[in-house]
């Protein structure tokens, strides 16, 4: 039973500014709270023959018995909703009042996988507009780490939208980091799209408290792994014993020579590549993650990939340079790939384009501006990450400057 006395109101209204030659539609709000839902109730009276007062139709009119009978009975049914819902649960609202009228979840209130499933559906329409397929495929895969997690610890696949607590939002991310696994970074990104849900849920009033209050979504600094020019070269010039690796270690150094992600790669289109009247020949692409423009002049390392796995007048407009295999089983050829070379570093396929930004660009004195530009980087701040760890960097700049200045390095 409720602990609080809940205020509740059903009322009859007319939309005057949809009215025809059968006149203005009806509509009925339901107020909860101060909180209102609105839905039409299917009928129509000229706004002559409306009483604003008493919320019913004027007896003139010829319909009226019959609307005002329709009208009495939805109010009753909005009142044995109410009741039955103030029995059953303490949190609900006027659209859940609704739903219950109207059949929705079998009368049950709304559960947030529900929810969930409904916000993921909407973000479909989305894909190839104002988001990506992989935007989308990472909601859905979040929503099924919940699904999993609520199976394991309820015994249940869901809840209702109004129990979900920080006590939950606190086990979900232990369940992330134990059980899935995952480190506490890319834990709190998929706790992220968790967040937009109960936002959501609380926009709708839904659910009365933000359950991530006391849940901070804090990121940990963590150092980006790079190869070195010695890795580097290393691993360009090891010899793959199998087709499937050459192809992976050359894509893999095409992007430690132009900055672009896997995705980016693996769409990279011939109309892409152009060459300017300068006489340089240009990468200019679209990233597919923030859909900002990425523009990279080629070095000579770039080319000569493309040009040992394709002949760029064969392919057709429209068509990919190159055929990747999925990111998962590319990173596994790349670990492969790793133990011949002798690198010791988990090597994956970003781990290139954060070797472009440090080994390739940086610390041979490529400005920040540009290198952030070539990333199709939204924000220099996330260029800086890569800046924090050059050391060696730092080094030459200094000797650089001592010699300018005739001022020795130090020694002990």
């Amino acid at each position: 039973m409720p602990t609080t006395k809940k205020s509740f109101r059903v009322l009859f209204y007319i939309r005057n500014q949809r009215e025809n030659k059968d006149g203005s539609p009806i509509m009925m709000r339901i107020t909860l709270n101060g909180v209102q839902a609105r839905q039409s109730v299917q009928r129509r009276v000229p706004k002559k023959h409306w009483n604003n007062t008493r919320g019913e139709v004027k007896h003139r009119f010829e319909e009226s018995h019959s609307i005002n009978m329709h009208l009495e009975m939805l109010r009753s049914q909005a009142y044995s909703a109410f009741s039955k819902l103030e029995r059953a649960e303490e949190h609900f609202s006027a659209q859940c009042v609704l739903n219950l009228m109207q059949g929705k979840n079998d009368g049950k209130l709304q559960t947030f996988i529900e929810v969930w499933e409904r916000h993921n559906d909407e973000l479909k329409l989305l894909v190839g507009k104002t988001i990506s397929h992989n935007y989308w495929r990472k909601h859905n895969c979040v929503k099924n780490h919940l699904v999993r997690f609520l199976i394991l610890k309820y015994k249940s696949a869901d809840l209702p939208v109004s129990k979900i607590t920080g006590i939950h939002i606190e086990e979900f991310y232990n369940y992330l980091i134990h059980s899935v696994p995952q480190a506490h970074n890319s834990a709190v990104k998929n706790m992220q799209y968790l967040k937009k849900i109960t936002k959501l849920s609380m926009q709708r009033d839904w659910l009365t408290k933000d359950p991530f209050t006391n849940f901070p979504l804090t990121f940990k600094s963590v150092e980006r792994p790079f190869l070195t020019k010695e890795e580097l070269d290393v691993l360009q010039t090891t010899t793959m014993p199998l087709p499937r690796l050459d192809l992976i270690r050359d894509l893999f150094v095409f992007s430690c020579y132009t900055g672009l992600a896997y995705i980016d790669v693996k769409n990279l289109k011939k109309e892409e590549i152009l060459q300017t009247p300068d006489g340089i020949w240009w990468i200019k692409t679209l990233r597919e993650k923030t859909k900002v423009r990425s523009q990279i002049p080629l070095l000579q390392t770039p080319i000569d990939i493309i040009q040992k796995h394709l002949n760029l007048n064969e392919v057709g407009s429209g068509e990919t340079l190159f055929s990747l295999l999925s990111n998962q089983r590319t990173n596994s050829y790349l670990k492969e790939i790793a133990m011949l070379c002798r690198i010791n570093k988990n090597l994956t396929f970003h781990v290139a384009r954060h070797t472009f930004a440090t080994t390739v660009t940086l610390q041979n004195g490529v400005p920040i501006e540009s290198v952030s530009k070539m990333l199709g980087h939204t924000n220099i701040k996330t260029t800086q990450h890569y800046a924090k760890v050059l050391d060696s960097k730092i080094s030459q700049d200094m000797v650089a400057m001592s010699k300018s200045m005739n001022l020795p390095m130090g020694t002990i």
